[in-house]
Order: C-alpha cells, then structure tokens, then sequence
C-alpha cells in the first residue's frame, strides 16, 4: 500500500490505518483489516472527507455512487430513507435525522471478488462522512474452508 502512495498512519485493533487522496477526494483516511485467524486482508474501509451540510454530504455520496455504478454496474440494494417522520424538509433536519440515527442511507454492489457498500456515517464527535466499504469474498471464504476443515 505504501508503494500505491498510502501514508501509514498508525494501527488501531488489528487494523492499519492509512491516509491518501482517494477518488479525487483529498486526505481520505482508509482501514486496512485482516482476518485474526490469518493475515488476509477481509475489509478495507475509505473515509471520505468530513462534510459540514448536508447537501455536501448528499452530493459526495451520490458522486461516488454513479462512479460505482459506472465501473460495477446497478447496485444490488439501495436504501435511502429516514425512519419516524415521513420526510426531512430542511438540509438541517435532514443531518440531525444522521445524527440522531434516524437515517438509513446506503447502497451496496455485489461482484465475484466481494462486495462494496457506499454508505452515509456519523462518527464519534457528530462528524458525517461518507464510507466506502470493501468486503473481501476470497480471503474470507478460504479462512471459512480452512475453518470448516478444523470441524
């Protein structure tokens, strides 16, 4: 990863955290996690940059998921929804839906190598994020056999 540019910035639980201008988003920060079992990579995280408003948030997100469905063609789930109120009206009311986890925003891509999910995200001090997600299917169904072996 250093080699395509990544700055490691650290490790946290088993999971390195790296930082690089991704997608054409500057200072993405990205977690690189492996399975305990075995040093494979499973889940590589891309935390896009922090927005402020909603509409920026909204904006990011829908960027990156035409992007997506550009390379991996139509999304296997898509939810984009508030719970409790039939609609948020305002561009504040809409990201204090986020903050208060009253908002399901997410779409997911399914492919042979694993699945992607482009997702909405508040983090620990109410910042909101876009989250790219990659899940991967071989290392994950080789330590399953391996697992399964074990039975």
């Amino acid at each position: 990863m250093k080699q395509a540019g990544f700055t490691h910035i650290g490790t946290q639980d088993g999971t390195a955290i790296l930082q690089r201008d991704f997608a054409g988003f500057k200072s993405c920060t990205v977690d690189v996690s492996t399975l305990k079992a075995v040093n494979v990579v499973s889940t590589i995280g891309v935390i896009f940059p922090v927005c402020e408003d909603w509409s920026s948030l909204e904006r990011d997100y829908e960027h990156l998921k035409s992007m997506l469905t550009q390379k991996y063609g139509e999304p296997a789930e898509v939810v984009e929804k508030f719970q409790g109120r039939v609609t948020s009206d305002t561009n504040n009311e809409k990201l204090h839906e986020l903050y208060m986890d009253r908002c399901t925003w997410y779409t997911t891509f399914e492919t042979k190598n694993g699945d992607i999910q482009l997702s909405l995200q508040k983090g620990e001090y109410g910042q909101c994020f876009v989250l790219l997600e990659y899940y991967d299917k071989i290392n994950t169904d080789t330590v399953r056999s391996a697992a399964m072996n074990d039975l």
